[in-house]
């Protein structure tokens, strides 16, 4: 395919999914009430206590990675709602603009399997809570992008430099995002790298991610992120855990094969 035709059939594309996002909008719009509240109303709070100057882990209990907790405080201090209607509208409108960006970004570097991508977990999000303020439903699109760039050298296309750039923002989002995806995001951004052609570029990646890693853990106490985020966890959800599976592992297992599992779940 010539580079113009690529182009046209891009913009096509785009063209669609652009029509697709008005569809959605119409459609969860009016349903952002469905189902009650769960863990987005406790990143809600979590934001609402950050505009109001407190800091997070020290004096907001949080036991979730940081980001969501930040992003709705971005939320809340841009938009200023006045309701709790309005608080629940601005978050699902921003749900669907992170990922209609995104899938600009999947569409841009991978076609029409993008567009497939957009598709499926669009239509299918709502019912796996995929439209809600949560943190598993706005990895989901870095994890996408970052097995497609892995996954380019089998269909005969090398791995581009920004596409590795992404997958290393994409591994430190996913990072401070949530923590049961971790290693997942850690071992694809791993093969990344060992799949990536230039080595220096392997080692500027990597110490990019350290260095962006580095620099968020700036943002709240360590100490205090340990027992909330480690601590915490380990006596409660951890070891409820440990005594239904008996062991740790398929837990583990289980986060590799996130989001599919959800479906059959």
């Amino acid at each position: 395919m010539s580079q113009r035709a690529r182009i046209l059939t891009t913009f096509f594309l785009l063209a669609i999914l652009s029509i697709f996002f008005l569809f959605l909008y119409k459609i969860y719009i009016p349903r952002i009430a469905a189902f009650g509240c769960f863990d987005d109303c406790f990143n809600y709070g979590a934001g609402y206590f950050i505009t109001k100057g407190k800091h997070l882990y020290s004096e907001i209990f949080f036991n979730h990675q940081p980001f969501p907790a930040f992003i709705s405080a971005a939320i809340q201090q841009t938009t200023r709602p006045e309701n709790i209607y309005a608080l629940l509208l601005r978050h699902r409108q921003f749900i669907l603009l992170f990922g209609f960006i995104w899938e600009i970004l999947l569409i841009i570097r991978f076609g029409m399997k993008g567009l497939g991508f957009a598709i499926l977990y669009e239509t299918t999000k709502f019912y796996i809570f995929g439209d809600r303020f949560l943190a598993e439903g706005m990895i989901v699109y870095p994890f996408v992008y970052m097995i497609g760039t892995f996954l380019k050298p089998s269909n005969n296309e090398k791995m581009a430099w920004i596409d590795v750039a992404i997958c290393t923002i994409s591994t430190w989002f996913i990072l401070f995002m949530r923590e049961p995806y971790v290693p997942a995001a850690l071992f694809i951004f791993c093969l990344v790298l060992i799949f990536h052609p230039y080595k220096k570029s392997r080692v500027i990646f990597f110490l990019l991610f350290v260095f962006l890693a580095g620099l968020t853990m700036l943002l709240f106490p360590l100490s205090d992120y340990y027992e909330n985020v480690v601590t915490i966890n380990r006596q409660t959800i951890l070891l409820d855990s440990l005594r239904d599976q008996k062991t740790i592992f398929p837990g583990i297992i289980i986060s590799f094969a996130y989001p599919i599992v959800l479906l059959f779940g």
